[in-house]
């Protein structure tokens, strides 16, 4: 059987092709993938894995720290209730007017993050004609000071072939 999907990388590309980024970039993940994409793309990027399970009392700390942080942060490689824990920590991070971007497979729910903040873009990335085989990948856009209904956009790539 041959099933076709797309990679990180390739959905990564399409993303940049629609959304201007700030070129300061907090990426909050696992295992590196989307920050190595990024630093190879031109972007300065900060790499972590604390947005998640940081506490209140240690995010009030590092906002008195540092300050807010004044780019945009990349939230990826995430539980779906770690994604909305770390949506809500990645808000009070930021400046009015910056962006939280979830990166994620389309199989993780999103509806917990919904609970934190209204989206205003979701992006749905798929290979060519196979929307229920292969992996699929969602780009939610969050901005901070939004409200309101989110636009659902599709990107449909060429995708790669492999056998199974």
């Amino acid at each position: 059987m041959i099933i076709k999907h797309i990679n990180e990388k390739e959905a990564m590309a399409a993303i940049l092709e629609k959304e201007q980024l700030n070129n300061k970039l907090w990426i909050d993940e696992i295992n590196g993938n989307i920050s190595a994409i990024m630093e190879s793309a031109g972007y300065d990027v900060r790499s972590s894995n604390i947005l998640t399970n940081i506490t209140l009392p240690e995010l009030t700390k590092l906002i008195e720290a540092n300050g807010k942080w004044d780019g945009d942060i990349i939230l990826a490689d995430k539980s779906g209730r770690g994604y909305a824990d770390a949506l809500k920590n990645s808000l009070e991070l930021i400046n009015d007017g910056s962006r939280v971007y979830v990166f994620k497979l389309a199989l993780l729910p999103s509806e917990l993050m919904y609970d934190v903040a209204d989206p205003k873009i979701h992006y749905h990335i798929r290979g060519n004609k196979i929307h229920y085989f292969g992996k699929c990948y969602e780009w939610i856009v969050f901005e901070k000071g939004f409200s309101g209904r989110f636009r659902l956009k599709e990107i449909e790539l060429e995708a790669n072939e492999i056998a199974s």
